[in-house]
């Protein structure tokens, strides 16, 4: 509520601002045509002027009055000059990510634990996820789920240390993520957000991204996402060209394409953002089937319930907060929050 009273007298302090300001270019507006007119009549009847002179004059004031009044109209633009001057400053005196430390190995995940984690994107909003607990283990599968913007996509970004918690601690094998090197631990984690992207180039370089992988990683990670095949029946194999974002593939090769990315470099830690959301059923299936063979820790959201049901461990999300844990039998056994959405998947069908 305090953080919301600041925001509003903010706000107040640049209409009354702007109104003020408005005020002032009408009453400039309309009084210096009209003195203009008066003093240059007065002029006129004392032949100091012609009153050709006094018509030029007449015209020539409006172009001195035209940029006094466009400053007025922009006088709120203005004052917001100082919050966008400020949000400059943040970003520059911001502390950068940690450096990645000399001589520094490959990350080897055992474990994460959330501790009362909470987030919001600033301080004058609400929490999007609120006072989360958890902990995973090497070699376990978590699916969040939950209601479009309850805040799943956001833990998985604080997970990548692409945000920072508000409060509370993110630990990987019992380090604060904050005393880690975050690019050391991204590099170790294969990722597939939603905002994930095929760039221009061949297939291969669109897996492998610069990394040290061999010819049999590169193959194994393709198979495992299904995609090797179709690469297989394209004219120059890993070596086609990749056009602008991906548009030469389907939707569901792109993904594939995406998948194999994350795949081939054997991460510690997997991340999905709804990977899988333009593959079929049968597809999508398969693909979890072979992450399930994988020893690392696995963590996923979903949007077809149907496909996390063989997961360790389902966390239900709702309004910020974790509702519900368990695996897929112990929360349809319980009938609530999950149970729900299931059921409601299942009518839409």
């Amino acid at each position: 509520m305090k953080s919301y009273d600041v925001e509003l007298r903010s706000s107040k302090h640049i209409n009354i601002i702007q109104i003020i300001a408005d005020a002032i270019t009408s009453a400039i507006r309309t009084v210096i045509p009209i003195s203009v007119l008066l003093l240059g009549a007065k002029m006129v009847q004392q032949d100091i002027i012609s009153i050709g002179v006094l018509f030029a004059f007449n015209s020539v004031s409006g172009a001195f009055v035209d940029p006094i009044i466009s400053i007025g109209q922009n006088v709120s633009t203005i004052v917001a000059l100082d919050v966008y001057f400020k949000r400059i400053k943040d970003v520059i005196n911001s502390t950068p990510e940690q450096v990645e430390l000399e001589n520094n190995e490959r990350f080897v995940l055992n474990s994460i634990e959330l501790r009362n984690i909470s987030y919001k994107y600033n301080m004058f909003g609400n929490n999007i996820i609120e006072d989360i607990d958890m902990y995973i283990e090497r070699g376990q599968s978590v699916a969040f789920v939950g209601l479009s913007g309850s805040g799943k996509s956001t833990i998985l970004k604080l997970l990548l240390g692409i945000y920072k918690v508000s409060s509370g601690k993110i630990l990987y094998n019992g380090i604060d993520i904050n005393d880690m090197d975050v690019r050391s631990l991204r590099s170790s984690a294969g990722v597939v957000l939603q905002e994930s992207k095929l760039f221009t180039g061949t297939i291969r370089d669109n897996i492998v991204m610069n990394r040290d992988v061999t010819e049999e990683e590169l193959i194994s990670a393709c198979k495992k996402a299904l995609i090797f095949d179709d690469i297989m029946n394209t004219p120059l194999k890993f070596d086609t060209i990749v056009s602008e974002q991906g548009m030469n593939f389907s939707g569901g090769q792109r993904q594939r394409i995406l998948i194999a990315r994350a795949l081939v470099n054997n991460p510690s830690m997997i991340i999905f953002d709804e990977a899988t959301s333009n593959l079929d059923n049968l597809i999508e299936k398969a693909i979890y089937e072979n992450l399930n063979e994988l020893d690392c820790i696995k963590i996923i959201v979903a949007h077809r319930l149907s496909t996390i049901k063989n997961v360790d461990k389902i966390v239900c999300i709702h309004n910020s907060r974790v509702v519900e844990v368990g695996n897929h039998d112990e929360l349809m056994s319980r009938k609530g929050f999950y149970y729900y959405l299931y059921e409601n998947e299942e009518k839409n069908k």
